[in-house]
């Protein structure tokens, strides 16, 4: 992935750059009930990427997380210890099983340290296997994912499904991606803890979001994570550094359909100026299935109305062929069109969308992204707004 200024990225501790960097925002997957309990087995991690633990000894207990930052594990984290821009993720090995971890995914076994190391001829290309092969038990099992991408609204739109979803009457919770890991390692270290086998309730759904600097980018993660629904939030200049043109960045984002079947999904912006290229787009991949949002007449999730309200917004919309009012916990109007993908994600899931949608009242804005506090500074009171993303 071609390289981000600093601050715009978050890092492992060898310099590697998982996914655009995010305000400390709870998922699913790590909001403990809404989440998963799944683990991994020292024998299926093996079978997935095709190593060997070293004295042929495997952890004793089963991986509940994976890391690519030793400063992040703790108890049942298996640590990546990947290569990175400024050092070797081999040298923090030692730290990962001082923080809790119960294996370390490496090319080089480090025999002085007691920690299991399962040894792979590439530690990368292990864990794009880990993340592949563990979605192919994923939708074996029937799980189902969502791919989400887009110039903005990528994340937040991610952090509300996951709100929904874990609330909605007849959902399995979900997976969601964590903060923004959404590159060529964020997707797959997502993909590597989905469930892979049916509970009485199902199979909980995941949710990934897919970014990109370069064309190429978003087609590698698609086929990687294989979307049963696909959403393009909108098309805009936020990559203009990488690229010539607004079109060029539409196309780089409808690369998303390349990893889908037939029977998949497409979530478009009705009201984006590229919104006939996307549709196209998706229909030469061979989807026929194209749901739409937005402001448009002819959207199928149209947002008719807002009206700022103490609590957030009140929105008036129809949802396919219902009218439906709900209260929004979020201010910028933005949110509410982000509202109407999400909500025609739910329907596309096979849940209900209106119902669903009486559970946004308490969806707030997230910090960096236009969080609000008050308070009083010499006597005056004054509202901070966190838009510091």
């Amino acid at each position: 992935m071609t390289p981000k200024q600093a601050h715009d990225i978050t890092r492992d501790n060898a310099g590697n750059a998982i996914g655009q960097a995010t305000g400390n925002v709870k998922t699913a997957t790590d909001a403990g009930p809404a989440g998963t309990s799944y683990q991994l087995s020292a024998d299926l991690l093996a079978t997935r990427t095709t190593g060997q633990w070293h004295d042929g000894t495997g952890p004793a207990t089963g991986i509940t997380s994976i890391e690519i930052d030793s400063r992040k594990c703790c108890a049942g984290s298996l640590f990546i210890a990947l290569p990175g821009a400024t050092a070797d993720g081999h040298e923090f090995i030692g730290a990962a099983a001082r923080n809790g971890a119960v294996a370390a995914l490496v090319t080089k076994p480090d025999a002085n340290i007691a920690l299991p190391q399962l040894v792979v001829t590439d530690v990368a290309v292990a864990l794009d296997a880990l993340g592949t092969e563990t979605r192919t038990a994923h939708a074996a099992a029937g799980g189902q994912l969502v791919g989400i991408t887009g110039s903005v609204g990528k994340t937040g739109s991610k952090e509300m499904l996951a709100h929904l979803l874990c609330r909605t009457p007849g959902s399995t919770g979900c997976v969601a991606s964590r903060a923004s890991f959404n590159n060529h390692l964020g997707v797959p270290l997502t993909l590597s803890l989905l469930p892979d086998a049916r509970s009485d309730t199902g199979v909980a759904p995941a949710v990934q979001e897919m970014g990109m600097n370069a064309a190429g980018e978003i087609s590698q993660l698609s086929r990687m994570a294989r979307p049963d629904v696909a959403v393009i939030t909108c098309i805009a200049d936020s990559h203009a550094g990488f690229f010539s043109s607004l079109a060029d960045i539409a196309a780089a984002k409808a690369e998303i359909f390349d990893g889908m079947s037939p029977d998949g999904i497409a979530i478009l912006n009705r009201d984006d100026k590229f919104f006939d290229d996307l549709a196209a787009r998706a229909h030469a991949a061979g989807i026929t299935r194209i749901k739409t949002f937005g402001t448009h007449e002819q959207a199928d999730y149209r947002l008719v109305s807002t009206t700022a309200v103490a609590a957030g917004q009140q929105i008036t919309a129809r949802l396919g062929d219902r009218d439906v009012e709900f209260i929004l916990g979020m201010r910028s109007a933005h949110w509410a069109q982000n509202a109407m993908a999400v909500l025609a994600i739910i329907d596309a899931l096979g849940l209900d969308a209106a119902e669903s949608a009486q559970n946004l009242h308490n969806f707030n804005d997230l910090p960096g992204r236009g969080a609000m506090s008050t308070g009083r500074f010499a006597k005056l009171g004054i509202t901070l707004i966190d838009d510091s993303y």
